[in-house]
């Protein structure tokens, strides 16, 4: 079992989760990069290495004028976040991408037709700790263990990325690119789904904490805006050595951060208006996730950090026009927030795990009220939503398809995988 999953043990019987989770159930997309003081390799770590020393390589900054961005850097553990693909969401989907995974050394992804359940391709990596994701309408295969991208056609691979090889240093087209976000070091790998290469790095560690021994600004959650061509990346800014020893991260002074790229320049865009700096500067602490509303604001979800014994500075936070933030929604509870889906207007379903019994629970959350619905009955695992069911994973792989509206679900596909997985990592809608 590699460091990730490994800390996320620890955090569960530590009694609360610290990052952002997705795993089995939305329960480990990302857990920690660095030591974090368990011992042990650190798979995805950039372990003690000051700010400085982990964007070692990066002074050739600015490969065609373009702010922040370098040929090539140095290439430790990545641990990739997702693909951020530089086009629009589609407006269906027909198949349903699912992993299942053994969380130790094997991961299977398989492809499911919507229509009629079939499962038409699959492939298995060598991978405990590979997920199933997707950017506009196109699947992929992410290796988070070994820092590969692969873009699946159906449920098998196209073309794979080595996220460690040397980068071109090419431009790429709008409609070729597609970013990567790095948890372990400050950097966004930029692909060029065209010619299959690593084109570029796009260095951020310019945000990195001065207080923060791991060495990177965690770059983990990310949404595109088509209208406006913008990349957004949540940077967690996240001391992953301050863990006490029940796997609690204590309150800090730094604040996480949003960022604007530019997709067409790769350069970074200024969020914050007449305000200093060009990051937006979020108030809850410890996010996990960043979504796209309608009107262009940035819905973040965020787990909060302790202050002794007592979870703090956690919910749901907008973020506005030039930088303006509101906290819409406080828990009442220590329960952790897995996953935040907006469902349309105010409308969003938030995932959590009890933070006594780990059971997982399924909410109407009202974002202008800030208020949550009873419990819903019968949401399926690893859960997407296609804009109008969530789709997910049951029993032995099965897919599910949940009516939200009348809070029942039917079988899509009685199995998905081929082989024997009892847990669903994720799953990712494609066209």
């Amino acid at each position: 079992m590699n460091k990730r999953n490994l800390l996320m043990v620890g955090l569960l019987s530590g009694g609360a989760l610290v990052f952002s989770a997705c795993g089995s159930d939305d329960a480990s997309q990302s857990a920690a990069k660095a030591d974090a003081g368990a011992g042990g390799e650190a798979s995805g770590s950039a372990g003690e290495a000051s700010a400085g020393e982990a964007s070692a390589g990066a002074a050739n900054a600015g490969e065609g004028g373009e702010a922040g961005s370098v040929g090539a850097l140095p290439a430790p553990p990545l641990n990739p976040q997702g693909v951020l693909v530089t086009a629009a969401e589609p407006t269906t989907y027909s198949h349903l991408l699912i992993a299942g995974t053994d969380f130790t050394s094997s991961t299977e992804i398989a492809s499911v037709a919507l229509a009629t359940g079939a499962v038409d391709g699959d492939a298995t990596y060598a991978d405990g700790d590979a997920v199933a994701v997707s950017s506009g309408g196109l699947g992929f295969a992410l290796e988070r263990g070994k820092g590969k991208v692969h873009l699946l056609n159906g449920g098998t691979v196209e073309t794979t990325f080595d996220l460690n090889e040397t980068a071109t240093g090419e431009k790429v087209a709008l409609t070729n690119k597609a970013y990567v976000p790095l948890l372990s070091e400050s950097t966004v790998t930029v692909l060029d789904l065209q010619t299959g290469k690593v084109a570029k790095r796009i260095d951020l560690s310019q945000y990195n904490a001065a207080s923060d021994r791991d060495g990177s600004a965690d770059i983990d959650g990310a949404v595109y805006d088509s209208t406006k061509k913008i990349a957004y990346f949540l940077l967690g800014r996240i001391d992953f050595t301050s863990f006490d020893a029940s796997f609690h991260l204590p309150c800090a002074s730094t604040n996480a951060l949003i960022v604007g790229i530019d997709a067409t320049t790769d350069a970074v865009v200024d969020l914050n208006g007449d305000k200093a700096g060009e990051a937006a500067e979020l108030s809850l602490i410890n996010p996990g996730s960043v979504s796209l509303a309608a009107d262009g604001s940035l819905v973040v979800l965020a787990n909060g950090c302790y202050d002794g014994a007592v979870l703090k500075h956690r919910g749901v936070e907008v973020v506005g026009a030039n930088g303006t933030s509101q906290v819409v929604f406080v828990p009442t509870n220590d329960d952790y927030m897995g996953k935040l889906i907006l469902v349309g207007g105010s409308n969003a379903l938030l995932g959590t795990s009890d933070a006594t019994t780990f059971e997982s629970h399924w909410y109407k959350l009202d974002l202008a009220a800030g208020t949550l619905g009873p419990p819903l009955v019968g949401v399926p695992n690893a859960a997407s939503f296609d804009g109008t069911d969530v789709l997910g994973v049951g029993t032995a792989g099965a897919v599910i398809r949940y009516d939200i509206a009348t809070s029942t679900a039917k079988t899509v596909s009685a199995k998905s995988w081929a082989g024997d997985y009892s847990s669903a990592a994720s799953t990712a809608l494609v066209r």
